[in-house]
């Protein structure tokens, strides 16, 4: 954990800076010159004997008192020693007297559920976020991310949703299901992933082939031309036999099929393709193109048109 010890004549200059809000393990000291009987200033050697230094810190509360300078203790050259004998880095976060935290997120179950009061603690991100609070007593102050959801931060250090809230100091905490995105490393700091998690795509079901085009796709073409005067006597009886059975296009069970398939798919935000965002290869480059941004009355809407993939959260051991 970082400590800073600065030393200056003058700390009121120290106690206005607004990155106080972010220090925890801070020390100032402050020299004190001492006087003579004659009210004159004490010079050379025996100044330095007689010299004292206040060791000052701040309260690391409530925002309206976090940056309140508090005198720890008092060091004597004289003596070489101290007044109170403090511990000049005394522990301030494990209870931080209800410390006003600003949280943000969103409804993204499982991990985070909030309620119409903005006061609900559920799914498995907020229970952590929960116990967090209660154990370190801080006063949770929640932030619900709009329709941007996730959103995204810029080259100059602004953003919009949940990550630009973050980067533009609205919040301290942010959390929904956040992944370790790479291109954000510059931008924010990350906890240790707590559970492990991927991207899931629902696409339609296969469609009903048409009959006619089966014989024209079961053999290459070596095997057309080698086959074709037999096959040109089976075509009647080939087709009267595959009427009997249902028939479906190609599935889509791969990176691979989705390119293949040129089947469009979407999400709500374009925060489910950013771990595809250096990916290399012609078919990520193709699904990536065919990625569209859709509001979910619209994805509810192409969910009955049987030609538009889906994305899902692919949670431990298969489960989504």
């Amino acid at each position: 954990m970082r400590r800073y010890i600065i030393t200056q004549e003058d700390e009121s200059t120290i106690f206005t800076l607004q990155e106080l809000d972010y220090v925890s393990n801070l020390l100032v000291i402050v020299p004190k010159k001492c006087h003579d009987d004659n009210n004159n200033s004490a010079i050379s050697g025996e100044w330095f004997k007689n010299e004292s230094y206040d060791l000052i810190t701040h309260l690391y509360e409530d925002r309206s008192k976090n940056r309140i300078p508090k005198l720890l203790d008092k060091w004597f050259s004289g003596s070489c020693s101290f007044l109170y004998g403090n511990n000049p880095f005394p522990d301030k976060l494990t209870n931080q007297n209800g410390r006003q935290l600003r949280v943000g997120t969103f409804t993204f179950e499982p991990y985070s559920i909030v309620g119409q009061d903005s006061k609900t603690n559920q799914g498995t991100e907020g229970s952590f976020m929960f116990e967090f609070l209660t154990k370190h007593n801080l006063t949770r102050n929640v932030t619900i991310i709009g329709p941007d959801m996730w959103g995204d931060i810029f080259g100059n250090w602004t953003g919009i949703g949940l990550l630009g809230s973050l980067v533009d100091d609205a919040v301290d905490i942010g959390y929904a299901g956040m992944f370790t995105w790479e291109k954000y490393y510059n931008f924010l700091d990350y906890t240790k992933p707590l559970t492990r998690s991927g991207v899931t795509c629902l696409v339609p079901i296969p469609e009903l082939e048409s009959g006619w085009l089966i014989p024209f796709r079961s053999f290459c073409l070596d095997m057309w031309v080698t086959m074709i005067i037999v096959i040109f006597l089976k075509v009647i009886v080939l087709t009267l036999l595959l009427q009997r059975t249902d028939r479906y296009r190609r599935a889509v069970e791969t990176v691979k099929d989705l390119a293949f398939s040129g089947l469009r798919w979407g999400a709500p935000s374009d925060a489910w393709i950013y771990s595809l965002e250096h990916a290399e290869g012609e078919n990520y480059r193709i699904i990536k193109n065919n990625f569209i941004v859709e509001s979910e009355d619209d994805l509810t809407a192409s969910s009955k048109m049987y030609n538009f993939g889906f994305v899902l959260d692919r949670l431990l051991y298969g489960n989504i």
